[in-house]
């Protein structure tokens, strides 16, 4: 039984495990210790209007995908989200700003090259590669750096 003076902290050990979280219209949901199957299923229900954006967390690994499944999903992934720098976008084509796309992200919607996007059994993939700790590069490469986040989703 935890202390009174404990209530509303993490649980000893809790901020280690994994942590999946998707919106709905808005409101957060949340899945400790996803399994690859939800994380997967969760890739797929994006449908650009109501669900527009899924996060895993793994200690300060991160992975945002944002978007739509059928149109395209730009993905983000860090090994270590309070370094700027180590940011990613795996790339699913050429990047060309003039051909871009309105992409929703959460409570955002904002213009992104149509190269940033990837299909989702790409972004699927990459869930993959980041949930088995392993780093997989977009068919077209892999956008890094800093200018990264210029395109990553901001919630309030």
């Amino acid at each position: 039984m935890r202390r009174i003076r404990d209530r509303g902290l993490p649980a000893r050990g809790s901020e280690e495990r994994p942590i999946l979280q998707w919106w709905v219209r808005g409101k957060r949901f949340e899945e400790p210790n996803p399994t690859l199957a939800q994380v997967e299923a969760k890739i797929r229900a994006l449908d650009g209007r109501d669900r527009t954006l899924v996060i895993l967390r793994d200690r300060a690994r991160e992975l945002d995908l944002c978007g739509d499944a059928a149109t395209g999903i730009i993905v983000l992934r860090t090994e270590d989200a309070k370094d700027e720098s180590l940011w990613e976008v795996p790339l699913g084509a050429e990047v060309d700003d003039q051909d871009s796309v309105e992409i929703a992200m959460g409570n955002v919607s904002a213009p992104i090259a149509r190269g940033l996007l990837v299909g989702a059994d790409e972004a699927s993939s990459i869930a993959r590669g980041f949930h088995g700790g392993r780093t997989v590069t977009g068919s077209a490469g892999t956008w890094r750096g800093e200018d990264v986040l210029t395109v990553r989703p901001w919630l309030p």
